[in-house]
């Protein structure tokens, strides 16, 4: 699930139209319905949505799973 799909999803389930979020947001609705539509922005402009639809964006940091490592081959 997208971030935008995820703050969409959220927009549904507690009745708001994008009209409202975007006023909430203290964005225009064209920047709203962009975002929505798979439009790129800025972290800052993802939490003032999420901020807008009461909810809090985490984001975490793992290390990677490193690959088993072959046998070497003896010369």
């Amino acid at each position: 699930l997208k971030l935008a799909d995820a703050i969409d999803q959220r927009r549904r389930e507690i009745n708001q139209t994008q009209l409202r979020v975007s006023k909430a947001a203290g964005m225009t609705p064209s920047m709203v319905s962009r975002l929505m539509d798979g439009g790129t922005a800025r972290t800052a402009s993802y939490a003032r949505l999420a901020d807008a639809v009461d909810c809090d964006i985490l984001i975490t940091l793992r290390p990677r799973q490193k690959a088993p490592e072959s046998p070497q081959r003896p010369m």
